[in-house]
């Protein structure tokens, strides 16, 4: 069974961070046209350059907004968000709790904007927390776990936790493991390697230095 989350705020908010991006990219272009090569032109030429990959990422994430989905079968909750998804088994799930009454807000570290909330936070009395929501903690259900708990939001809570208790009770086809699918590139060790971040920021800005 798949349950889908409220994503139309998320979505068009995100479309229109990309539109404004892509406008001030389009003033920017209009100015250099015109300007002469100076130290403003590479400036200007630089920040048209820096916006691609911003672009580039803020596409992807509407994307995969846009794709956001919970599978809830007898085996597995599964979170498809982009080309990552988190498979929980059932027999791990401890509860599902609703956010509502759970107390303030959580820092998230990750990607936030109305109506698209997805990081990791610390929730008091539940521990390290991996939320895939649109909407605030009020408005979600933690699945909670041994280890981790995830923040959700499927716009039929009370659907959602029907037939979670239903496929609870029927019991799982089969034991599966936890997994973790995401790209292949997104585990290269080079993410964590602040050294090798360090070295590439400088060889960079040394050769923009030097070509402005």
């Amino acid at each position: 069974m798949v349950f889908k989350p409220r994503r139309s705020i998320g979505v068009l908010v995100g479309i229109a961070i990309i539109l404004s991006l892509l406008a001030l990219d389009a003033l920017l272009l209009f100015y250099l046209r015109r300007s002469q090569v100076n130290l403003f032109f590479f400036i200007f030429a630089l920040l048209v350059i820096l916006s691609l990959p911003l672009l580039a990422l803020l596409s992807y994430l509407v994307y995969a907004l846009f794709n956001l989905r919970y599978h809830l079968h007898r085996d597995a909750l599964t979170i498809v968000w982009g080309a990552t998804q988190q498979i929980i088994p059932m027999d791990s799930i401890r509860e599902v709790v609703r956010g509502e009454g759970l107390g303030e807000e959580t820092k998230v570290r990750g990607v936030s904007w109305p109506g698209h909330l997805v990081g990791c936070g610390q929730m008091e009395g539940i521990g390290r927390t991996l939320f895939y929501a649109t909407e605030p903690l009020a408005k979600q259900l933690l699945v909670v776990t041994p280890t981790v708990a995830y923040g959700i939001s499927p716009a039929n809570l009370d659907g959602f936790l029907d037939a979670f208790d239903i496929r609870q009770h029927m019991g799982p086809i089969r034991l599966l493991s936890y997994e973790h699918r995401q790209p292949g590139f997104l585990s290269w060790p080079i993410w964590r390697d602040r050294l090798a971040h360090v070295l590439i920021a400088l060889g960079l800005g040394t050769n923009l230095i030097l070509f402005a």
